[in-house]
């Protein structure tokens, strides 16, 4: 689902100057998509990756728009949920998987990571989340515009 986003000309409009909306009429820009797992155990995983994001006129361009991902959930389809062997795949595939990809990061992915997360401001998901059932999103607040 993308929505439009609106774009006003002011008084230079000859000139192809354009104003664009303000950052706060901006649009959401979610994306919901299904697909397959291909799992190491050889069964597919039918799941929806859903994506949310924020669409804001672009300045430079009258036709085109900048999109901001702000983040996105995996989950299992209704199809996986309600068959007990596939969802003991999906467990099997992704019980503790951050923590068991920051135990293989070497020193070089970490240090970079650690900078990412430092000049970004990312907040990196833990498996904290799959316990609590929860997203690991601090402020849950997915209108937010701040990394």
């Amino acid at each position: 689902e993308a929505a439009k986003t609106k774009n006003t000309r002011d008084s230079n409009s000859a000139a192809g100057n354009t104003t664009a909306a303000p950052a706060e009429e901006c649009c959401t820009y979610n994306i919901l998509c299904n697909i397959i797992i291909h799992t190491e155990h050889g069964i597919d995983l039918p799941a929806t990756l859903f994506n949310y994001g924020k669409s804001f006129p672009d300045l430079k361009k009258d036709n085109r728009l900048r999109v901001k991902f702000l983040g996105g959930i995996l989950s299992p389809t209704a199809a996986t949920a309600n068959d007990p062997k596939l969802m003991q795949v999906w467990k099997e595939t992704f019980a503790s998987a951050y923590s068991k990809a920051e135990a293989e990061k070497g020193v070089l992915s970490s240090a970079f990571w650690y900078v990412l997360k430092w000049f970004l401001g990312l907040n990196l998901p833990t498996d904290a989340a799959e316990n609590d059932g929860g997203d690991n999103d601090d402020d849950d607040d997915k209108d937010s515009t701040a990394p």
